[in-house]
């Protein structure tokens, strides 16, 4: 409505209030299409630009109430009153049931559990000084066994097929993870330079274990196959958490031997 009033006259004509719209009305459909996060909020960068019309809009309802008034135009303050009081019930129900009344709910549709509670931190630290102590030539094991049918494509760290783990069409690194199935641990990892590599088999993990050939290793909690007693009996003390809120698959195990570490002086 304010692109209408702005390019009717009705307003004084600014050149801001159709880029706004243009890119607003773009946006609706470009960040659908060029997004790799299907999260409602990301509507947000479609409002913010349209907001700037619709307050051309408002101020226009605003001035028609301000003049029915001054003119004992009843039916006009009336209806102007009408829409604005409209306005400010949509904006406070989204405002209350949205967001006061509905922070953590599952069932709230602008919620993305996105990243792990303040509780990993001392572990993310706790990575970052055996990966510096560490001269092997891994810092980090990523471990997910399921394969075949039973591999959860939508929330396995690392991927069935080891001849495709150098490839990643964004380059996307470490490219042998599920990159976005993992976020946000990859970035922990590039920002603290460890070397991460990927495994799928269980008894070369076991293997591994029993060589320290890493440090660190991390294993999904709802993968079956884990060799959970074979790894502590290597030496590994394992610490869970989130990586996100919510969601029985988002538990993710943090396996590290003080003794693997290839030098022996993280201290």
């Amino acid at each position: 409505m304010g692109y209408l009033l702005d390019r009717l006259g009705i307003t004084t004509p600014r050149h801001l209030i159709p880029f706004c719209f243009y890119a607003g009305f773009v946006s609706i459909f470009g960040y659908p299409l060029g997004t790799d996060i299907g999260a409602p909020w990301l509507a947000a960068h479609m409002v913010v630009p349209l907001a700037v019309p619709a307050a051309v809009a408002l101020a226009a309802v605003f001035r028609w109430a301000s003049q029915s008034l001054a003119t004992d135009d009843l039916s006009g303050f009336g209806s102007a009153t009408l829409v604005l009081f409209a306005l400010c019930v949509l904006v406070t129900q989204a405002g209350v049931g949205q967001v006061y009344t509905n922070t953590t709910e599952d069932s709230n549709p602008m919620v993305q559990y996105a990243q792990p509670n303040a509780e990993l931190k001392d572990e993310l630290r706790e990575m970052d000084r055996l990966a510096t102590a560490n001269n092997g030539s891994s810092d980090v094991v990523v471990y997910y066994g399921e394969s075949g049918n039973q591999h959860d494509r939508y929330n396995a760290y690392v991927g069935p097929e080891r001849d495709e783990w150098d490839d990643a069409y964004r380059n996307t690194r470490p490219t042998c993870l599920m990159w976005y199935n993992s976020l946000p641990l990859p970035w922990y990892f590039a920002a603290d330079e460890m070397d991460v590599d990927c495994e799928n088999s269980e008894r070369n993990l076991e293997s591994l274990a029993d060589q320290r050939t890493s440090p660190v290793i991390i294993t999904q909690n709802f993968d079956p196959t884990v060799p959970e007693e074979e790894l502590r009996a290597a030496g590994y003390e394992g610490e869970s958490y989130r990586l996100r809120t919510t969601g029985d698959r988002n538990v993710f195990t943090v396996w590290t031997n003080e003794d693997a570490v290839d030098n022996g002086t993280a201290d």
